[in-house]
């Protein structure tokens, strides 16, 4: 989701708030939209109806990604697609953040992000051989709960490193949205309307 989204989505959540009779705070608003933000507008507000069908109590951000991603496979094929995206348009140069650990941890089994550049020198053949291997991977880690590093190194940051100009993990990654693009910065959610939503202090 993008900054623009901040209020569609505030209305949204806080609706399906009302039907459990769920107290909502700013902080708990900024988490949900936080933990969602990986995901286009739209998937979030479908997850969000489809909640009230589905979810017998307030949905947490797993439930909602879990709605939104589908069965394991679905999620590893937007895994495999975002990986790619993020070599085509931001480049294994610099630093990247997927906000997904199973994308980490298989990233780094396969080699680590400074060789995917590799991937695009690859036939149709040998493409869709590492493909597989990389959906393989990410339906285990992700099951088995393999945890990756918190970031993917880039090949600027390895050599700013190897030359001492910077400590490892000091230069800021770019965040890879759901469709493999860089997301822009946010700024903080506005607030709620008080009048649409039970405080923190309100009895279930």
């Amino acid at each position: 989701m993008r900054d623009a989204d901040s209020a569609a989505f505030v209305v949204a959540l806080v609706a399906v708030a009302e039907v459990y009779a769920e107290a909502l705070s700013q902080a708990r608003i900024e988490a949900y939209f936080a933990a969602l933000a990986p995901w286009d507008l739209a998937s979030v507000l479908e997850a969000l109806q489809r909640s009230v069908r589905a979810c017998k109590f307030f949905p947490k951000p797993a439930d909602l990604v879990e709605l939104i991603e589908g069965d394991p496979k679905g999620r590893a094929e937007l895994a495999w697609t975002r990986v790619v995206k993020a070599t085509e348009h931001v480049g294994t140069y610099e630093s990247v953040d997927f906000r997904d650990p199973a994308i980490h941890a298989t990233v780094t089994a396969l080699g680590g992000w400074t060789e995917c550049w590799r991937w695009e020198r690859l036939n149709p053949r040998e493409l869709d051989m590492k493909a597989q291997e990389f959906k393989r991977l990410y339906v285990a880690l992700r099951a088995s709960g393999g945890d990756g590093p918190p970031r993917l190194t880039g090949l600027s940051e390895v050599e700013q490193v190897r030359a001492g100009h910077v400590l490892p993990g000091q230069r800021e990654a770019v965040v890879i949205g759901p469709r493999g693009l860089p997301e822009a910065k946010r700024p903080a959610l506005p607030e709620p309307n008080r009048s649409a939503m039970l405080t923190d202090g309100a009895t279930r």
